[in-house]
Formats: structure tokens, C-alpha cells, sequence
């Protein structure tokens, strides 16, 4: 893939994720029930596209699962399951694949104990955060990575 191909999907990423940011400010309230499979599906189908050509499967998901009359700590538990589903998927593609590296499964071997310790912990003793304050940290974060993404392919144009 040539640099402008390289640049012009960076763009497309970065102003997908800004806009996702934006939807869950402006969307603010929930929605008064629950979405129907046809809209989850329309999700899970866009956050395998974003994943398959960007790796970045997160956005839309977070967007469609903030939006829903859900409890905070579902939202997290879900995506959680989501991330840790995806990470072990691409995993097992990669081995198949025959390009796992042996020290990436040291470092994961290294990295699980903590990860579910720290797990364990949270769940027992979350955080007070209220889940307006969530939502406005997801939407910072989730602000920051399209921005970031955006602005190499913008600073690159010669005028």
C-alpha cells in the first residue's frame, strides 16, 4: 500500500473516531429501550470493518453500547468481553499463521497475573465515577486518538 493509500485511511479512522466521540456527547441521554438486533448487528458489522482494516474495532462499540439503557458497569463488563474476546481471536489467527513470535507469549504469560488481579480488584472496588464522567472521559480519549490520527495526514498536505 503506497503512502497516500497509507494517509487517506489513517484520515478515514481518525475522522470516524472523532465523529463517534462527538455522537456519544451529542446522544448524551439514553435511549429510552433497548436497540434492537438489527441495530447491534449494524454495529458489530461496522466494528469488523473498522477492525479488519484499521484494528480499531473499539469506537462503534463503545458508541452503540454508551448509548443504551444499560448500567455502567454492564458497559464495562461487555466491552471488556468484547476486547479480551477479539485480542485472544487475533491471537490464535496469528499463531495459526505461524507469526507468533514465543516472547509475545512470554509477555502475555508475564502480563496475565497482573491483569486479572487488577481485574479482580476493580470489580470488588470500583471507582466512584458517576457515568456521566465516564462518558466524558470516553469521549476525551476517544477525541484525542482520531485527532491524533487525523493530523498526520493533514500536516502531510502540500498547498
Amino acid at each position: 500500500m503506497g503512502a497516500h493509500e497509507r494517509d487517506l485511511l489513517q484520515l478515514v479512522l481518525g475522522l470516524t473516531i472523532v465523529l463517534c466521540s462527538f455522537l456519544l456527547v451529542v446522544r448524551s441521554r439514553h435511549l429510552e429501550r433497548l436497540s434492537g438486533w438489527l441495530s447491534f448487528s449494524g454495529f458489530a458489522g461496522l466494528s469488523g470493518v473498522m477492525g479488519g482494516l484499521f484494528s480499531s474495532a473499539g469506537p462503534p462499540l463503545v458508541y452503540q453500547l454508551y448509548r443504551q439503557p444499560l448500567a455502567a458497569q454492564v458497559v464495562r463488563d461487555t466491552l471488556i468481553v468484547l476486547f479480551a474476546l477479539n485480542a485472544l481471536l487475533r491471537l490464535g489467527l496469528q499463531s495459526y499463521a505461524g507469526r507468533l513470535d514465543v516472547s509475545a507469549g512470554y509477555l502475555a504469560l508475564e502480563a496475565a497475573p497482573v491483569v486479572f488481579a487488577l481485574s479482580w480488584y476493580m470489580r470488588r472496588r470500583p471507582p466512584a465515577i458517576k457515568a456521566r464522567t465516564l462518558r466524558i472521559g470516553v469521549f476525551v480519549l476517544l477525541l484525542l486518538a482520531g485527532v491524533s490520527l487525523v493530523m498526520r495526514p493533514l500536516l502531510s498536505i502540500h498547498f
